[in-house]
């Protein structure tokens, strides 16, 4: 999981543990979600060593009521105290919240919000009235406790979240208590809500951020880069296609500065191909420190799937940032290209990386398909790229493929025909009209040429469904300008 969640579950454990968080430091190694474990684990223990005095104060409760109780209780009991009490008296009596929240101060009740045992939140929160949750919960955003804010959040039912979005105009506060939730589910839910409930507000929320400090960058990149992908879509287009390319770029050297590159790639990796364009305009993304930092990170990050975000943003650029990113991926070494090639099956990239391809020059195509040719002998991985080209027709996604054919040797292109016969859509009687209007007639044909005769005959009868008489002649006379007319012409 990312650096932010990361740091995040850092600053929970040294607020349970009441230290500082250079004393535990020591422990980023395990990461987010082994870190969450841990604190709730630690978090149960702390709770249940007292569990026997605070179950005696909770048999206690139907015995007094709360009218006469709680006035007492809140002018003599710490919050502290009370707090943790809070926790056994709800499991125990969890009807009871209902008619306690409303007879509590909203002070005293964010006092003690902090010591509640998070399982008792979650025991009893849909029976929390929302009028005095949204009172409470102001009061404790007011103070700045976004910790105990974003474990409430955790906790919170819909109808508590549509609450709390009505209720609290506090957009900062909201958003950096939402760094502290460590459920992306229970963030996209939240943000569902406030999209619902107002698009605008969305847009007062970006126009926060984007103006805002580093810390609340920070804490919406958490948000935003763990929200459901169309959730990521509609606020990414606010984000990236609303606000100036000057402040994009300050934000994105922010993120840098602090080391969260991977954050963005990961957010951007789901924004709609209008806020994607928007990203690859930006002018930082030509600059060749970020190109390098780039690279460096997706390559050395043990999570392959923010290369999705880089591959994608950087097939919208120039041939010459795409050629800056392909021979840095060559120069890092270390199996890389191998690895990149790997991934671009499981998580459909063959796309934007053979737009990518395609533009290059022949030695820098030959260098990339060297290093990706033994992965392409395996049918699973190339069938990701024969996959691409049924989803993404273009003629720069089908010149990128027959360049891999061309620029590594005989048996894959032999793969990459059959398979285009094998598939039932008709992809192979479709590449007739489309050679000849994108002009790919010349690399498909040498392609052709260097096949069985059998796989020779079975090619043309496809194409020939969809090949006039004008389609004919284009193709005889490449292969007269190609030489090919010894092997190929009885075909036509």
């Amino acid at each position: 999981m990312s650096e932010l969640v990361v740091r995040a579950q850092m600053m929970l454990l040294a607020t349970l543990l009441h230290v500082d968080q250079s004393e535990i430091a020591g422990l980023e190694r395990l990461g987010a979600d082994k870190l969450n474990e841990l604190r709730e684990r630690i978090s149960g223990i702390l709770f249940d060593e007292n569990a026997d005095v605070f179950k005696l104060m909770s048999m206690m409760v139907p015995l007094v009521p709360l009218r006469i109780a709680l006035p007492i209780v809140q002018k003599i009991v710490p919050p502290e105290m009370a707090g943790r009490a809070a926790g056994a008296i709800a499991m125990a009596h969890p009807k009871k919240v209902a008619v306690a929240m409303p007879m509590l101060k909203p002070a005293y009740a964010a006092s003690a919000a902090p010591y509640i045992d998070p399982r008792a939140v979650d025991h009893v929160a849909h029976l929390a009235p929302p009028g005095p949750v949204v009172e409470i919960a102001r009061e404790i955003l007011r103070r700045g406790d976004y910790t105990t804010g974003g474990l409430f959040v955790a906790s919170a039912t819909h109808e508590l979240i549509l609450a709390v979005e009505a209720g609290i105009d506090d957009d900062e506060a909201l958003i950096r208590s939402g760094a502290y939730v460590y459920d992306a589910r229970v963030l996209s839910e939240v943000v569902g809500v406030v999209l619902s409930a107002s698009k605008d507000r969305i847009h007062r929320m970006i126009r926060t951020v984007a103006n805002g400090p580093k810390d609340l960058r920070l804490a919406a990149l958490s948000v935003m880069s763990r929200i459901d992908p169309p959730l990521i879509g509609i606020v990414g287009d606010v984000l990236f296609g609303e606000t100036e390319q000057a402040v994009v770029t300050d934000l994105i050297r922010t993120f840098i500065a602090e080391g969260v590159l991977d954050d963005l790639f990961v957010l951007v990796k789901s924004l709609t191909p209008f806020a994607m364009d928007r990203v690859a305009e930006n002018p930082i993304i030509a600059e060749p420190d970020f190109l390098d930092l780039a690279v460096r990170t997706a390559a050395q990050h043990t999570d392959d799937s923010i290369w999705g975000g880089l591959i994608s943003v950087m097939s919208r650029t120039t041939p010459d940032l795409q050629q800056g990113v392909l021979e840095r991926v060559l120069a890092f070494g270390g199996g890389l290209p191998e690895r990149i090639a790997g991934l671009a099956t499981e998580q459909e990239l063959w796309a934007p990386l053979l737009k990518m391809f395609a533009g290059q020059s022949v030695k820098l195509q030959e260098r990339v398909a060297k290093a990706w040719a033994p992965l392409l002998h395996d049918r699973e991985i190339l069938a990701g790229a024969v996959d691409a080209i049924a989803t993404y027709p273009n003629d720069t996604v089908w010149n990128g493929l027959l360049a891999i054919g061309e620029r590594t040797d005989p048996q894959i292109q032999t793969l990459i025909l059959e398979m285009l016969l094998e598939r039932g859509d008709g992809l192979a009687v479709r590449i007739a009209p489309l050679a000849t209007a994108e002009q790919l007639w010349p690399p498909l044909l040498r392609m052709l040429a260097g096949q069985k005769e059998d796989l020779r005959q079975r090619a043309v009868d496809a194409w020939m469904q969809h090949l006039i008489p004008s389609d004919r002649e284009i193709v005889l006379a490449t292969i007269k300008r190609e030489g090919l007319g010894r092997k190929l012409s009885s075909y036509f």
